[in-house]
């Protein structure tokens, strides 16, 4: 890829058929326009041959940008669909509407570009091969049509949850049939998403001679997650065959959206519709210690393809190097159809079809929450960048990571300025002030009203999880979608991913926030409480605590939590009628007797404390884990004669170095000391670290 010097060079040695000129915004003149907005999502810009890749992977969309405008630096708002698709469809950026990681919800008040457009007269239709751009957040709205391909499961599958074909298809049939007004079609296609599954030829079209797609470069292809995890290691060789399919991926869409565009030409709709195609974000192949995307905001990531075609507006071809947004879509076509009423937003509203275009800053955002990584965060912060009109991109991660890189010289992001040239504080203050003049959103009440039923059905689970959206461990709270406002929700799961990653006064926060938007939500407090409680703040967590009691189908987790509480509390005897309870609820659980054991020895009590772990050892008599828990509790009491019992079967299924040498010491302390000796011997003949058998030698010439 060619830096931005060079292809500068070959914008002026091209200069004959490029036109810019600097006087006045056109103007429109005879009927509105069609318009037919296409995302091809995930689809990187630099791959696309029009933006100077090596292969020709987009002749389509090469000839649309032949034919009207290709904007050479046009940045995404975030690097994954739902908040890019967001600002696309609202002019606004990630802080400003909260249709992030943590609110999967746009707000009613929020008017969408579908809602403009149907008051100016237009039909308006969506097809969204991408469950993250679904009515279950509430972008569907001011679509008269909105069909959800990746739901139908007679044209989808698991493996490739989008349909392009079936998508032209129905895109062509609502075109055919509305054809008596002005129509406004948004498309989101997928083949550029993981999983990448082009069809042959596509598929093989850019693999070496002699390479095969092995079981490695497959998975990689379906699922990053594995690579992410380091579960899946893949060679310098196979990382550039995924790259092929990719590549073919993104040959394949470009196909099937010529042949869509071939559609309209035949049909004489092609002049008359405003064609706009760009991508909601880009994807890394390992750059920066990454696959996929939506973890960082590097130029891979937030760099997008945008190209415009109308002739009443373009008509010839125009290579724009203005610095634009993907939000400046909405305020072109507002600036276009005069569109009253707009929500207000701090950042500058660029107007693509004008002839001078305002220089700004793009910002991007990434509210952390999500887990792309399936449960391995890669920072823990939320992440901010900005691009500015001079080519430098700034990247935030607060705490963790001050970037800035010069993309005239650097477009690869190899050589980070900060701190050798870039100080800290010039990374902070290339925020600051764009930062304050944002407009963010403030929840109120009405936007908790959920206006559409919201469903997680096994098929929409599935594409989830096939897409990367969902993994593993967002199976205890999946369900809970069902019946929680997406707002609540989004707190909620942002709370539990910083509880996980001990960032504990910030999940306090998420789920003190999710318990006030909605105090009947039962999931909260749990986590709240053990929140509370490892930052030693007992008295709240016990407030909590105690208001869960008999409430939830968790009885046993709030009870057992309830008496760690009173236990770091000084409330033994409190904690011992939890632990009793529990024991009367599940008699096979492990930690409620293990606890009670260890207050009734502290209270004196040996022989009822006994009988709790003998009836522990009945249900497992197997495992070794609970057996040395209990063990080591009467090592701590000094009960020689119980644990000499317990140690001499776990020597039988565990003969290592620690039971042996714990023997030992259990025999000494009751005076069997021939005993202890000869377990000493024994520990000499295991392989043990220099100082330990130091000291066992030394204890055999004591004895």
């Amino acid at each position: 890829m060619p830096d931005w010097r060079t292809f500068r060079l070959l914008l002026l040695l091209a200069a004959g058929s490029i036109l810019f000129t600097c006087s006045k915004t056109p103007k429109l003149k005879g009927p509105l326009p069609n318009i037919l907005l296409i995302v091809m999502d995930a689809a990187r810009a630099d791959h696309f041959s029009c933006y100077g890749y090596g292969r020709r992977t987009t002749p389509n969309v090469d000839r649309v940008a032949a034919e009207g405008a290709r904007f050479s630096r046009a940045v995404s708002s975030s690097s994954w669909t739902l908040p890019a698709h967001a600002s696309l469809f609202t002019g606004l950026l990630p802080r400003e509407y909260h249709t992030t990681c943590q609110h999967e919800w746009l707000v009613d008040r929020i008017p969408t570009l579908a809602e403009f457009l149907v008051k100016a007269g237009y039909y308006t239709a969506g097809f969204s091969n991408n469950p993250k751009v679904d009515a279950n957040q509430n972008m569907h709205r001011g679509f008269k049509t909105f069909t959800a391909i990746w739901s139908d499961t007679t044209v989808t599958t698991p493996r490739k949850p989008n349909n392009t074909e079936h998508t032209n298809r129905l895109v062509l049939t609502f075109i055919h049939e509305h054809s008596e007004k002005p129509f406004f079609v948004f498309i989101n296609y997928m083949d550029t998403h993981r999983p990448y599954d082009p069809p042959e030829p596509y598929r093989s079209k850019y693999l070496s001679p002699g390479q095969e797609i092995t079981a490695h470069i497959d998975t990689a292809c379906l699922d990053a997650r594995p690579v992410n995890k380091g579960t899946l290691k893949i060679n310098a060789e196979e990382i550039s065959a995924v790259v092929d399919v990719y590549d073919g991926a993104l040959n394949y869409l470009d196909a099937k959206i010529g042949e869509l565009l071939d559609c309209l030409r035949e049909n004489g709709l092609y002049d008359s519709t405003l064609v706009i195609i760009t991508s909601d974000h880009g994807e890394v192949f390992g750059e920066h210690g990454y696959f996929g995307h939506g973890v960082l905001l590097n130029r891979p990531l937030v760099h997008i393809p945008l190209v415009i075609r109308y002739p009443a507006l373009f008509p010839s071809l125009v290579v724009r190097n203005d610095l634009v947004g993907i939000a400046d879509i909405f305020h072109s076509l507002a600036a276009l159809l005069g569109f009253k009423g707009t929500v207000a937003t701090g950042a500058t509203r660029r107007n693509l079809f004008a002839e001078k275009i305002q220089s700004a800053p793009c910002y991007s955002e990434l509210k952390l929450g999500r887990i792309p990584t399936a449960g391995e965060a890669l920072r823990q912060h939320d992440t901010r960048s900005v691009w500015t009109p001079e080519n430098l991109h700034y990247i935030l991660c607060e705490n963790e990571t001050y970037e800035c890189y010069d993309l005239t010289k650097d477009f690869e992001e190899q050589n980070n300025l900060c701190p050798s040239s870039v100080t800290k504080d010039e990374v902070i203050a290339a925020f600051t002030g764009m930062e304050e003049q944002l407009v963010c959103l403030v929840e109120e009440p009405q936007d908790l009203r959920i206006v559409s039923q919201l469903t997680v059905d096994p098929q929409q689970e599935k594409v989830l999880r096939a897409l990367g959206y969902i993994g593993d461990e967002d199976s205890d709270i999946t369900q809970q979608i069902q019946i929680e406002h997406p707002h609540v929700m989004e707190h909620l799961k942002t709370g539990i991913f910083l509880f996980k990653h001990d960032s504990l006064p910030a999940a306090e926060q998420e789920l003190r926030t999710a318990l006030a938007m909605n105090p009947n939500n039962l999931k909260a407090p749990i986590y709240l409480g053990e929140t509370l409680y490892m930052q030693k703040k007992y008295q709240e967590a016990l407030w909590v605590v105690q208001a869960l009691v008999g409430r939830t189908n968790e009885e046993v987790r709030v009870r057992l939590l309830l008496g760690k509480i009173l236990v770091d509390s000084g409330k033994d005897d409190q904690a011992l009628k939890q632990f009793f309870k529990i024991a009367e609820i599940d008699p096979s659980e492990p930690n409620a007797r293990i606890n009670a054991a260890n207050l009734l020895m502290k209270k004196g009590d040996s022989q009822t404390a006994e009988s709790h772990l003998q009836k522990l050892l009945t249900y497992y008599p197997d495992d070794l884990f609970i057996l040395e828990n209990v063990i080591k509790l009467h090592l701590q009491y000094r009960n020689w004669k119980a644990a000499r019992r317990l140690l001499l079967e776990e020597i039988k299924k565990n003969p290592i170095p620690r039971v042996y040498f714990n023997l030992s010491q259990v025999c000494l302390n009751l005076g069997k000391k021939e005993e202890a000796r000869s377990y000493l011997q024994l520990l000499l003949n295991k392989n043990l670290p220099p100082q330990i058998r130091e000291r066992v030698e030394e204890q055999l010439k004591e004895l």
